[in-house]
């Protein structure tokens, strides 16, 4: 179980920094117009063949992270299983023809992202966590 949460842990934190690396490289504008050409041009290609790639790294850490969940009997089942399909979404669209995939994958994850917090939140004892429970449930039940 070990090798499986440390290579998800290894995936996500990558996941993370490309994530980041991609939105600090689009907020860069160049100040001289003579340079500006050369310098999207850059990193136009290096966003690229991270972001190109981000799929992959993401559906790796979202795979390790349900099946470790899954062999560990943690979490509903029908969210690991979720999981697993969309990891595998995220893995396949290295594949040439596949790469639409990648649409699912994201909107996937954003719903496995979801379910996963309310999961975790319902299941926390942390003072925050109960008060964020019941600040919802209150707001359900107001007319």
């Amino acid at each position: 179980m070990n090798p499986v949460r440390n290579i998800a842990r290894v995936a996500g934190i990558v996941y993370v920094l490309i994530e980041v690396f991609d939105l600090l490289g689009i907020s860069y504008v160049p100040t001289d117009p003579s340079h500006t050409a050369t310098v999207w041009l850059a990193i136009g290609s290096v966003i690229e063949g991270l972001v190109g790639g981000v799929k992959v790294v993401g559906g790796v850490w979202v795979l390790l992270a349900t099946w470790g969940a899954l062999l560990a009997g943690r979490f509903p089942r029908k969210l690991n299983f979720l999981g697993v399909v969309i990891g595998v979404a995220g893995i396949l669209t290295i594949v040439p023809g596949l790469e639409s995939l990648g649409i699912g994958f994201r909107l996937g994850e954003v719903v496995w992202a979801v379910w996963m917090g309310i999961v975790l939140l319902r299941g926390s004892r942390s003072e925050a966590a109960q008060k964020l429970c019941a600040f919802f449930v209150r707001s359900r039940t107001a007319p």
